[in-house]
């Protein structure tokens, strides 16, 4: 897991090399631990979520039980 810019945490599906290639292309880094979270610490945790899975990869923003009961998938 890694921290966006305002400490929230996200992780990323990494068993794939195509989720491991779409997400470090979204990030415009290497797909290595500390160009990752350098990269990931400049962005808004939902926004990244959004654009990795627009890429075809998976990631995942860590949710409180109140803003996941909101969140459309867990209807």
């Amino acid at each position: 897991m890694f921290q966006d810019r305002n400490g929230r945490w996200i992780y990323f599906q990494r068993e794939f090399e195509h989720h491991r290639a779409a997400t470090a292309k979204v990030l415009n880094c290497e797909y290595e631990t500390e160009s990752l979270a350098r990269a990931i610490s400049t962005w808004d945790a939902f926004d990244l979520e959004d654009a990795v899975v627009a890429a075809g990869a998976t990631a995942g923003v860590v949710r409180s039980a109140e803003e996941w009961s909101a969140h459309p998938q867990a209807k």
